[in-house]
C-alpha cells in the first residue's frame, strides 16, 4: 500500500482507508484518486470497483 500511494501521490492513510472493511473505512472514491490508482496500476476502473445492488 505505501508504494501505491507514493506512486499514486496520496497518503498512505488516503490508500488504506479503501481496503478497510471497518468503521474507518472510506465511504466513498472520488474519480481523481480513482484516476490516479487505475494509473499507476495501469488498469481499468472496472478492475477496483464492483457493483452492488441494495435493496
Amino acid at each position: 500500500m505505501n508504494s501505491l500511494a507514493i506512486a499514486a501521490g496520496v497518503a498512505v492513510t488516503t490508500i488504506t482507508r479503501l481496503v478497510r472493511n471497518d468503521d474507518k473505512a472510506a465511504s466513498a472514491l472520488s474519480l481523481d484518486l480513482a484516476s490516479k490508482i487505475v494509473t499507476v496500476l495501469d488498469c481499468g476502473i472496472d478492475d477496483l470497483l464492483e457493483a452492488v445492488d441494495e435493496l
